[in-house]
């Protein structure tokens, strides 16, 4: 087949989740041959991320009058490119607003976030606009959402699960946390990773942390991460009186090196697209507890490669993490079975079976 040329529209400003699978995505269709450009926000996360990777970047606006400029841009370049690939919300838009101006170039639309989309005029239309060949949901719960929403051709509505770069947590160099942070070797630590944002629900991380302070001094959590929501959460901690029971690093580039001196990953979400922080465990070999929330449960198997509980059900979580503190060989059992999960959200996969996606629009189109 054809070597493609690609272009990844990226909306965001900062770097999270989502700009990491774009990055694993165009890093995996690069080495297998095919070119990857990316038109994005100027002086962003990603525009910085392009230039060390020797990546053209289309420095553009996706702002208020703006946005309307770049969707006649990316009309006028479209021609030049196999597919245009659009990973967020606003990027859609741009893409939506490129097609009513007269773009042809196929669209696939990337979707990771799993609540309904609004009902309204416009954005009902931009969504069933048959120029968007394919809708990629990173979880089965995103993509029987999006078949419940579209009214025209719902089969459009596909999932590729969102996968990791298993290398980073091999043949590294492990270091200990609690060292790290001076906490006592034996205190039994949990901690997670998110960004500190709304839907992550660190309210019900910091609720758990209270019930189970209050039954065992051995515990302690670590919260590795930072967002727009972390003097709410901060504060909510000292309400509690836990801040001499949770430690908050802010963001580390460490993750892989200390991620695995965890007793347990503790997810508390009230939504999640798919929510690869719990594969960052499964590859460390660290046992998950977590919420039902969105894709988790496929990939957290209650009984299985975790456990799991209901959204915002506080008490449930607790007894769970206090079942793997009390049973050694039921944390052994998760952590075998959820590495072999792990085999199955690799970033190669991911990006194997885009690149499928892109090749059968193509020859469908031709």
């Amino acid at each position: 087949m054809k070597p493609l040329k690609i272009l990844h529209l990226s909306s965001e400003v900062s770097w999270r989740g989502g700009e990491q699978q774009i990055a694993y995505l165009i890093e995996e269709l690069v080495s297998a041959g095919h070119t990857c450009e990316i038109l994005g926000r100027d002086n962003s996360a990603f525009e910085h991320y392009a230039r060390k990777e020797n990546l053209r970047f289309h420095g553009v606006s996706y702002s208020g009058v703006g946005l309307i400029k770049t969707a006649f841009l990316l009309k006028k370049i479209s021609s030049k490119y196999d597919i245009v690939h659009a990973h967020s919300g606003k990027s859609h838009t741009l893409t939506f607003l490129a097609l009513l101006a007269g773009m042809r170039t196929p669209v696939v639309l990337s979707r990771r976030v799993d609540f309904v989309p609004k009902k309204n005029f416009f954005t009902q239309w931009k969504y069933n606009h048959l120029g968007i060949k394919r809708i990629i949901g990173v979880s089965n719960a995103i993509t029987e959402i999006m078949r419940s929403y579209l009214t025209k051709k719902r089969e459009r509505c596909i999932t590729i699960h969102s996968g990791i770069d298993l290398r980073r947590f091999s043949d590294i160099q492990k270091k200990s946390l609690r060292s790290i942070l001076e906490l006592p070797k034996g205190c039994f630590l949990l901690g997670n990773t998110s960004a500190l944002a709304d839907h992550k629900d660190y309210f019900s991380f910091l609720k758990v942390a209270e019930v189970l302070s209050n039954k065992d001094a051995a515990y302690h959590f670590v919260i590795m991460g930072d967002g727009p929501m972390a003097n709410e959460v901060k504060s909510f901690a000292r309400d509690l009186n836990l801040m001499d029971r949770v430690t908050f690093t802010g963001f580390l580039n460490t993750i892989p090196e200390v991620l695995g001196d965890l007793n347990v990953f503790l997810m508390t979400s009230k939504t999640e697209g798919l929510g690869t922080s719990i594969l960052d465990a499964f590859a460390s070999r660290v046992p998950v507890v977590a919420t039902k929330a969105g894709g988790i449960p496929e990939m957290v198997i209650h009984e299985s490669t975790g456990l799991i509980a209901d959204v915002g059900d506080v008490d449930t979580l607790a007894k769970n993490v206090e079942r793997l503190k009390a049973n050694v060989q039921l944390a052994q059992e998760l952590v075998s079975n959820a590495s072999s999960k792990l085999l199955e959200f690799t970033k190669e996969k991911t990006a194997k079976r885009t690149l499928d996606i892109y090749y059968e629009i193509l020859n469908t189109s031709g």
